[in-house]
């Protein structure tokens, strides 16, 4: 598995990190969106989308860090 950070600015709330849980194929297994200064986690098990888009402008993260807001 791979694991991915995107940021995205969203009004009236700051920053929201988009995590996504990705197979070698690049087919998406889990997906959050993370907004840490209003403490808001939207967790998705089976997200709509099925493969990642440009991952390659994604910051790859480790599977710790995934985990600890999956978990959360």
């Amino acid at each position: 598995m791979k694991y991915y950070r995107g940021w995205q600015f969203v009004p009236m709330k700051g920053n929201a990190a988009m995590y996504y849980e990705t197979g070698d194929d690049g087919s998406v297994s889990r997906f959050m969106t993370v907004i840490e200064g209003s403490g808001e986690i939207e967790k998705m098990p089976n997200p709509p989308m099925k493969r990642l888009f440009r991952p390659e402008l994604l910051e790859q993260v480790s599977a710790e860090e995934f985990e600890k807001w999956w978990k959360g």
